[in-house]
């Protein structure tokens, strides 16, 4: 899977090419367009019931949309829902505290819930 971020600062967007069988997942809405050879199922956005109102509360859609390279490469662009820059954060491990509706999209392992802060 490779990827470009084009269009920067405002209104940018995010171009996935995947590889026949790679999938992608990314906030219900983002998508402006996608190859034909994609196929696009919609999932919760969190693991489970609980985890799927985790996220909505923290901000993010309630549903995730999964895209699956299924008949071939194909080409994947997303926006966010509001214009403004895109970002790529290297997790692998770690954790990210972000304001809710920050998430776009990553790999469907990653784990997008909701945290309240302390003062």
């Amino acid at each position: 899977m490779n990827y470009e971020i084009s269009n920067s600062p405002v209104f940018t967007t995010l171009t996935i090419h995947l590889r026949q069988g790679e999938s992608f997942r990314a906030e219900s809405g983002a998508m402006i367009a996608m190859s034909p050879s994609i196929a696009l199922k919609t999932s919760g956005s969190g693991k489970g019931l609980l985890g799927s109102l985790k996220a909505a509360i923290g901000g993010e859609s309630l549903f995730a949309s999964l895209y699956t390279a299924e008949t071939g490469s194909g080409e994947l662009v997303l926006a966010p829902s509001a214009p403004g820059d895109i970002l790529k954060f290297e997790l692998s491990g770690n954790t990210i505290f972000a304001q809710g509706g920050a998430y776009l999209a990553g790999d469907p392992k990653l784990t997008v819930s909701m945290q309240g802060s302390v003062k």
